[in-house]
C-alpha cells in the first residue's frame, strides 16, 4: 500500500526530510513542473495548482519566495524499493474571493521562482523550476448555441488587459497573452448521475469549437443539464474559466 503525505513544513525540515535518504549523487531534471493559479470567474473562487512528472521518486518539494511550503513524500511497505511516485497533480481548496481574497492568496505564495526538488528511487536528485506570477487572463466573454441543424457551437472573444479577481476589473493598460485556449462541454444526467465531457486544446488564436456530432448522439437537452467552460492560458500557466449553463 502506498502513503502519500502532502504537508506544509519548515524549508530545514523539508531539506532534511530530502537528504536523508543517504545523499543523491547524479542529477536529473523533472519532465514537467509547472506551477500556476487558476480562477473561476463565474463562480469567484481561485486556488493554486501544481503538476510534477518525472522518473519514480521517493520525495519531492516545492520551494519558493515563501520558503518550502509543500512536501510530497511516498512510502512504501512493498519489498521493492525501486516503486515509487512518477507523476502528480495538486490543488488547493478554492474557497470564494469573499471568505479568502486573491490577494490573500497570492500574500500566502508570492510571484517569483519556484524550485522543485526530489530524490528519485534511485537515488537520484530531481530538480526543475517554474515562474509563478500573479498576472490573470482576463475572462472570455462566452456564447453557446444550438444551430438549428442541432448542432452545438460554443464561441467567446477574448479580453484583453490583467484581470483582478477581487475587483472584478480588467486592466487594459497592460496584457496577458494567452498560450492556448481549453473548451469543455458537459452533459449530466440528473437522474443517473451519469455524465459526458468533451475537451478540446486549442491555439490562442482560435474563437469558437463545434461540439462533435458523435458527442451529442443520443441526447434528449430537454432530460439533461449541460454546460460549456472556456479556460484562457497565459504562458506562464496561470488560467481563467468562465462556465455557462445552457438551455436548448
Amino acid at each position: 500500500m502506498m502513503i502519500f503525505q502532502f504537508l506544509k513544513r519548515p524549508a530545514a525540515i523539508a531539506a532534511a526530510a530530502i537528504t536523508a535518504t543517504g545523499g543523491a549523487v547524479a542529477q536529473v531534471e523533472f519532465t514537467k513542473s509547472d506551477i500556476y493559479f487558476e480562477l473561476n470567474a463565474t463562480d469567484g473562487d481561485a486556488g493554486l495548482h501544481g503538476i510534477l512528472d518525472g522518473d519514480a521518486w521517493q520525495s519531492a518539494r516545492i520551494k519558493g519566495p515563501g520558503g518550502a511550503f509543500d512536501v510530497i513524500r511516498a512510502f512504501s511497505n512493498m519489498d521493492s524499493p525501486e516503486f515509487g511516485m512518477t507523476e502528480l497533480f495538486f490543488e488547493s481548496n478554492e474557497p470564494p474571493l469573499d471568505e479568502r481574497s486573491f490577494r490573500e492568496l497570492t500574500a500566502l505564495f508570492p510571484p517569483g521562482t519556484y524550485d522543485f526538488v526530489g530524490v528519485t528511487t534511485g537515488n537520484q536528485s530531481l530538480n526543475g523550476s517554474d515562474v509563478l506570477s500573479t498576472a490573470m487572463p482576463c475572462p472570455p466573454k462566452v456564447r453557446v448555441s444550438r444551430q438549428a441543424d442541432g448542432d452545438v457551437v460554443i464561441a467567446w472573444r477574448r479580453l484583453k488587459g490583467v484581470y483582478d479577481p477581487d475587483s472584478g476589473v480588467c486592466d487594459k493598460t497592460v496584457s496577458v497573452p494567452a498560450a492556448s485556449i481549453q473548451a469543455y462541454f458537459i452533459i449530466e444526467d440528473p437522474a443517473t448521475g451519469a455524465s459526458r465531457n468533451f475537451s478540446a486544446d486549442l491555439p490562442p488564436t482560435a474563437s469558437s469549437i463545434e461540439v462533435p456530432d458523435e458527442f451529442l448522439s443520443g441526447v434528449d437537452f430537454s432530460t439533461v443539464d449541460s454546460k460549456a467552460e472556456v479556460i484562457i492560458v497565459a504562458p506562464d500557466g496561470n488560467r481563467t474559466a468562465i462556465e455557462i449553463e445552457t438551455e436548448f
